[in-house]
């Protein structure tokens, strides 16, 4: 016997979120697809907005059965005319880091979906972000810009760790030589927040609002100094670190995107950052690079709630989904 099974409150959640996500997902392709040059990298940007338009109506009709308000997200009115803000191969670096989060985030919307309906549309989803993701990283590889994961000496016979100092290294005056598993963190939170620090820069460029350009800014010295302090590991090692041209943003200073929209993306990237640091943080031994990760996950942190009070501020923050108030419910 079938039930007329509700979606539970996380499945509201992820199909919300998912929504919002995408919405803004065609917004910036648009831009970038009015202003890429090379036609291989304009190719995978149509095959990412046609994944994205595709997620739309199957979300709606869900809202629609289960009579959820389908969220506003974003429109044409977020998207002006203007010349490129970043390089083509910044989209395709771009377009790697999303569907590379993408895999992650849609995997965990997978692991908590219980109806049916539900888990088909993040498998699927799951399947195109594999797509998308090795076909950016394929075409990175061949126009020569692929940042990779630094290799190391392999292991030739197995040891086990014989004292504490193992997880020592802040007050330590001889630090055990990195993991292969910290240096693959290591590189990975270097070639994101570089990413995310290039999209800080140019938004900061564009922003109409003094507001939001000051409150971009002050990430960017936060954000360098991280970038720094990990490149400072590898070093260390005498391990080259993951590199990427600093010449992503052009010198345009007319805005392509809504100041609202700037924010939300900014947002999001910020969401994905401290998922990814604290991935690092729960895989990292070495008490001193454990303390730089929470350092950085307190800053992304603080950056994530001084932008949510703006976006309120500004009347920019559409309401996710929440539990009713009770309280005011009976006050009423």
């Amino acid at each position: 016997m079938e039930h007329d099974t509700k979606l539970t409150a996380g499945e509201v959640a992820n199909l919300w979120t998912s929504y919002m996500h995408d919405s803004m997902c065609i917004s910036v392709f648009d831009h970038f697809l009015e202003n890429v040059h090379d036609e291989e990298i304009k190719n995978t940007l149509e095959f990412a907005k046609e994944l994205s338009a595709s997620h739309l109506p199957k979300i709606e009709e869900i809202f629609k059965k289960e009579e959820i308000a389908t969220p506003q997200g974003f429109t044409d009115k977020d998207i002006y005319k203007a010349p490129r803000l970043f390089t083509d191969v910044f989209y395709l670096r771009y377009l790697e880091c999303m569907s590379r989060n993408g895999l992650i985030a849609n995997s965990l919307c997978l692991g908590t979906a219980y109806r049916e309906d539900i888990k088909t549309i993040y498998q699927t989803i799951i399947n195109e972000a594999e797509e998308l993701y090795n076909r950016t990283n394929n075409l990175l590889k061949e126009k020569g810009a692929l940042v990779r994961t630094p290799v190391i000496h392999y292991p030739q016979k197995v040891t086990y760790v014989q004292d504490e100092s193992f997880v020592g290294g802040t007050f330590s005056f001889t630090k055990r030589p990195l993991l292969a598993i910290e240096v693959a963190h290591i590189a990975n939170n270097i070639e994101s927040s570089q990413i995310y620090k290039a999209l800080i820069m140019g938004f900061s460029q564009v922003a109409e609002s003094d507001k939001v350009r000051k409150h971009l800014r002050e990430s960017i010295n936060d954000t360098d100094k991280f970038i720094d302090d990990l490149k400072e590991y590898l070093e260390h090692a005498e391990i080259a670190a993951p590199m990427t041209s600093d010449d992503s943003i052009t010198n345009s200073t007319t805005s392509p995107f809504s100041d609202k929209l700037m924010m939300f993306i900014i947002s999001t990237l910020n969401g994905f950052s401290i998922s990814l640091v604290g991935t690092s943080l729960g895989a990292s031994a070495r008490s001193d690079l454990s303390i730089n990760y929470v350092k950085f996950v307190s800053h992304l942190s603080k950056f994530a709630l001084e932008g949510t009070k703006l976006m309120i501020e500004k009347g920019w923050l559409e309401r996710p989904p929440q539990t009713l108030d009770r309280n005011n419910l009976m006050r009423k």
